[in-house]
């Protein structure tokens, strides 16, 4: 046997503050998670929302119940009228600011050097600087010697991927079948 003796506890004079009574519809924890959800939906309404920027056409046919926008949205002060196309699309924007991005957007695309090649310099999308090797008969290929070797086996593997699929779903031709007639004058 041992030493221990089990000693029970005295009853807890604060239990009854802590358990929740039969009748009662909630549990605690629930009764906390209705409370935050009216505390979130509280502060979510007093803030002010956001103005969002809206690229899409005026009206979506795929969303008739969208109403249809009636300012530019280049800038909340502009109150101008929005463009009518010819087809009857509404844009989202008012004459003066669609003209007025069309310009900036045609100043950018000016100011974007054209890519320039030098005729001896290798035509590598990634920029390559080395001098185009010389085939036999005098002509330059596209390539430097080094992106050629790179380039021949990928663009091999492609070419036979691309002619398997089309041989595999080709019929054989009428002069290239081969009928039992023509082959029994051989075997006699």
């Amino acid at each position: 046997m041992s030493n221990h003796s089990f000693q029970h506890r005295p009853p807890n004079p604060y239990a009854h503050e802590y358990q929740v009574q039969e009748d009662a519809p909630f549990e605690a924890h629930q009764i906390l998670q209705v409370q935050c959800r009216q505390q979130k939906r509280i502060e979510a309404e007093a803030k002010p929302l956001k103005r969002a920027r809206e690229y899409m056409p005026a009206t979506n046919p795929l969303r008739p119940e969208r109403t249809a926008r009636t300012e530019c949205i280049y800038s909340r002060s502009c109150k101008a009228e929005l463009v009518v196309e010819e087809n009857g699309t509404i844009l989202s924007m008012c004459e003066e600011h669609k003209n007025y991005q069309a310009s900036k957007l045609r100043e950018r695309r000016a100011k974007m050097p054209a890519r320039q090649f030098d005729p001896l310099q290798c035509q590598y999308l990634g920029g390559c600087k080395k001098e185009r090797s010389i085939k036999l008969n005098g002509d330059r290929p596209w390539l430097c010697e080094c992106h050629r070797e790179c380039q021949n086996p990928s663009a091999r593997a492609r070419y036979r991927r691309s002619t398997s699929k089309k041989n595999r779903n080709a019929r054989p031709h009428a002069c290239h079948q081969v009928t039992i007639d023509a082959l029994l004058p051989a075997l006699f």
